[in-house]
């Protein structure tokens, strides 16, 4: 199988690229070939030249492309909409393009901030569904939802995950928040934690096994296609995943600062509440991981330690 990863240096893309080199035929771009990926690398800015990702996949011509590549921080995001909107829809776009030209498969990364908030808007008692209008908090929510509507007009079949927030281990300037939880620690600085963003935290290390297992019914002929949703089984705050990582690693928790999001200031303020239907997700995959099982998994077992590992 050849797979080709848009953000292969990335929080996502780097943990697929880990578990799938040494299975499937694997390339990807990102803006720097990162030192430790040993597959196929294009260097891409999607910032800068959003439309020739089309030239890479041409040149790799894989099976399935799966999109990860996109500004996620709702500041960055705030900050230049122009840029996030080339990488988080332009680059979409042509994905799409050249994937409905080929014939090949898509999965793309989306995300639960498309939804409204639940605390403004209540959600039915299981959650937001597939099938819910669509009224995201802040800027890059309202960038996802572009994305979807720009893929699903050129390629109906792909698969767009709209994902809740990841956490996981990681590298260096990644995007994860046990990481940056971690980063506070080791440098002995308060980590505030809002107690009222409440998500189905999802361990990125299960990633991998979740879209093989939703590939693999695609291809059989069934399986998900539009947007499906993509959470862990907790539904949990950022101050509870942080209380149950310290207690799992042995961390001070006196460092974590809870506070409620209007506190924070925030230009690009988040959703307090963004409860999932997991129902589809159940339907083909079981499940969903729990954070108890992945803390054991990316973290080892439960020990009393300082620092943590990266």
């Amino acid at each position: 199988m050849r797979l080709y990863l848009t953000g292969i240096s990335g929080f996502v893309g780097s943990r697929l690229a880990e578990a799938w080199a040494d299975h499937h035929e694997l390339a990807g771009c990102s803006r720097q070939r990162p030192d430790w990926l040993e597959a196929e690398h294009h260097v891409l800015d999607l910032a800068e030249e959003p439309r020739h990702v089309a030239d890479r996949l041409e040149a790799f011509r894989p099976d399935w492309v799966v999109h990860c590549a996109a500004v996620s921080q709702p500041a960055l995001v705030g900050r230049d909409p122009a840029q996030a909107r080339r990488v988080n829809v332009e680059a979409a776009h042509w994905v799409a393009d050249w994937c409905r030209r080929r014939g090949r498969g898509l999965i793309a990364f989306s995300s639960d901030t498309v939804y409204p908030d639940a605390a403004l808007t209540p959600a039915p008692a299981t959650g937001w569904s597939e099938r819910a209008e669509l009224d995201p908090a802040h800027l890059y929510g309202r960038s996802k939802v572009e994305m979807e509507e720009a893929v699903r007009t050129l390629l109906p079949e792909a698969l767009l995950l709209r994902c809740s927030l990841l956490w996981g281990r990681s590298r260096p300037g990644q995007n994860s928040f046990s990481g940056w939880l971690l980063a506070h620690w080791r440098e002995g600085k308060p980590a505030p934690v809002f107690r009222d963003n409440r998500r189905h935290l999802l361990a990125a290390g299960a990633l991998p096994a979740m879209i093989d297992g939703l590939r693999a019914v695609m291809e059989a002929g069934g399986g998900p296609r539009g947007a499906l949703n993509l959470g862990g089984a907790d539904y949990l705050s950022r101050e509870d995943f942080a209380l149950l990582f310290c207690r799992h690693l042995g961390l001070d928790e006196g460092l974590l600062r809870p506070l409620d999001t209007a506190e924070a200031g925030l230009a690009e303020a988040p959703a307090r509440e963004l409860p999932l239907d997991l129902g589809r997700l159940r339907r083909w995959l079981g499940e969903p991981p729990t954070t108890d099982e992945w803390l054991a998994r990316d973290y080892g077992p439960p020990h009393p330690i300082s620092t943590g590992g990266a």
